[in-house]
């Protein structure tokens, strides 16, 4: 069998690695037939990559030389008269950007001491060449859809013989940006992938929709023309799957799948804010709502705990999310309530209310009274007062007498203050006075 390579083994190690290093790539090969199964083979690599131009690039582009000993073979090459003085000339690989649009290799095949006028061009495609493109072989007056076959017959007698490889772009196809990278979540909380950054399309627009996931709440966004998929793992899922996004425009698709892990940590509930002091009026009680006030990282399910003390009852209603907190009767002053939440999977959380009872006003002294006592001067006595203005009872209660001159008058001329019985010396200090009495709920 007479079988002669293009190139050494080294040079034909560094097209190779060149033309691996794309994001997708088509690799011509061109093969001259001799009798019975000797054969005259060479190559060359076409595609793009995310980091290549469209002009030279020394990492991505390899230029073609003859290293073949043999007087015999047959190299195909990319012609390029486009990118400037430096680097125009002839290449074996040719690898382009990732920019969509309609882009063309201009290529030779040239033979030296054919083994015949019969040659086969063939084609490899790895990688995923975009769905946006059509890949065609233009030879001659024939064009050949390189996705629907994969070699090509021809006969010629010439050294030189041109073709063009080209990519037609199809502007209304969506396409991908960027992939969606996984997703681990330690709690539930969505999070929004903005699909405007991992989607495109060049002409009309995308709309966008998910594949439903029995583990995952979701939902498309529209935030000022800015689509966000939102995703969260639904509460007690622990686990891994995932979720096909789907980008539609111009009755065309493209899809990117995601990966969704949800780990097993499980955080405790809190209060999102600090608690209020919470102020109420003596006997008087209070609604105090705490929805909207806790926070579940793994949306579970939550309830909350108030603890009783001495001068507080409190009495939960879940469905409202309120508490009625209840003062003893006659309570005035500080107190603070224990409360509790819980969420079934961590210890409960504690957290002190603190409530501050102001006093209620008490009812006007009555049956006020004056009794002689001889020269000492006169006793003045009078109903307690036990209610405040409500009719709820007081304790604790004091008085201030004033003595006035004159009555109206805005001076008093003697006070006592803060009288804890329910009469008072009056000293003989003045042949009259204006009694005022005024009970006081400090």
């Amino acid at each position: 069998m007479k079988y002669k390579l293009l190139v050494p083994v080294l040079a034909a190690l560094l097209m190779h690695a060149a033309a691996l290093y794309a994001d997708w790539q088509l690799s011509l090969i061109v093969t001259n037939h001799g009798s019975g199964s000797s054969v005259l083979q060479g190559y060359a690599h076409l595609g793009e990559h995310a980091t290549a131009s469209d002009g030279y690039d020394w990492n991505h582009d390899l230029a073609y030389q003859n290293f073949s000993p043999s007087p015999e073979y047959v190299h195909p090459y990319f012609v390029h008269t486009d990118w400037g003085t430096t680097y125009n000339g002839n290449y074996s690989v040719d690898i382009r950007s990732t920019v969509p649009a309609t882009k063309t290799w201009n290529t030779t095949i040239k033979a030296q001491n054919r083994l015949s006028n019969n040659y086969t061009l063939s084609w490899e495609i790895t990688g995923s060449i975009p769905s946006y493109y059509t890949p065609v072989l233009v030879f001659g007056a024939q064009t050949i859809n390189l996705r629907a076959q994969s070699s090509h017959s021809y006969a010629t007698a010439a050294s030189l013989t041109n073709c063009v490889i080209r990519v037609d772009y199809d502007a209304t196809i969506p396409y991908i940006l960027s992939p969606i990278p996984d997703l681990l979540f330690s709690d539930n909380q969505a999070r929004r992938v903005n699909l405007n950054e991992h989607f495109a399309v060049n002409t009309g627009s995308l709309t966008y929709s998910y594949a439903d996931n029995a583990h995952l709440g979701q939902r498309i966004v529209n935030e000022g023309g800015a689509f966000h998929w939102e995703v969260h793992p639904l509460a007690g899922w622990i686990g891994s799957t995932s979720v096909e996004i789907t980008a539609t425009g111009n009755g065309h698709t493209v899809s990117q799948m995601v990966s969704i892990e949800r780990d097993n940590t499980n955080s405790p509930p809190l209060f999102i804010d600090e608690l209020p002091l919470l102020e109420l009026t003596q006997n008087q009680s209070l609604i105090w709502s705490w929805a909207g006030l806790v926070y579940d990282a793994d949306w579970d399910s939550t309830w909350i705990e108030i603890d009783d003390t001495e001068n507080f009852s409190a009495i939960c209603d879940y469905q409202t999310e309120e508490v009625l907190l209840i003062p003893a009767p006659a309570f005035k002053g500080q107190d603070s309530l224990q409360v509790s939440i819980h969420d079934a999977f961590n210890p409960p959380q504690t957290y002190t209310l603190h409530l501050s009872v102001l006093p209620s006003e008490p009812l006007m002294v009555q049956n006020i009274q004056l009794h002689p006592d001889g020269d000492e001067g006169i006793i003045c006595s009078w109903d307690a007062v036990t209610l405040d203005i409500n009719g709820a009872p007081l304790a604790g209660i004091v008085y201030d007498l004033y003595l006035y001159a004159e009555w109206p008058s805005a001076t008093p001329a003697q006070i006592i203050e803060s009288i804890s019985n329910t009469w008072v010396l009056i000293p003989n200090l003045r042949d009259r006075a204006f009694i005022r009495i005024i009970a006081k709920n400090e």
